[in-house]
């Protein structure tokens, strides 16, 4: 539950950073592998400010390929740093927030009647 809480929390000070809103190309989608052997992908997103180039891996990944090599997606960065940024209507960081608060108030649901059911 904390951790769901503390994702919901850093997606909203994300999302107050955030203000500028650009368009960005995604240019590739980088495949990483975790502890357990499950890989994720990554797009690469290509976005212009300033006239300035920025080309960057996005922090979320996906099991599946999410964005197509060439896709336009719209981006929210931070005008104090750049390479800050998060996709517009973007919803996965919400859905991992709320899974992992469900499943701490089912954990915490559970201790509390398994305590009220052996307690005697």
């Amino acid at each position: 539950m904390v951790l769901g809480l503390g994702i919901i929390i850093w997606h909203n000070i994300k999302i107050r950073r955030c203000t500028m809103l650009v368009d960005a190309e995604v240019k590739d989608n980088v495949k990483r592998v975790d502890t357990d052997a499950e890989a994720y992908y990554h797009p690469m997103f290509e976005y212009t400010i300033d006239g300035q180039v920025f080309t960057n891996e996005y922090y979320c990944g996906t099991k599946s390929i999410k964005y197509r090599v060439g896709e336009k997606v719209k981006i929210c960065f931070n005008p104090n740093n750049y390479k800050e940024y998060y996709v517009y209507g973007e919803k996965i960081p919400i859905m991992v927030a709320t899974f992992f608060s469900f499943m701490g108030i089912v954990f915490c649901l559970v201790c509390f009647l398994c305590e009220k059911l052996f307690s005697n």
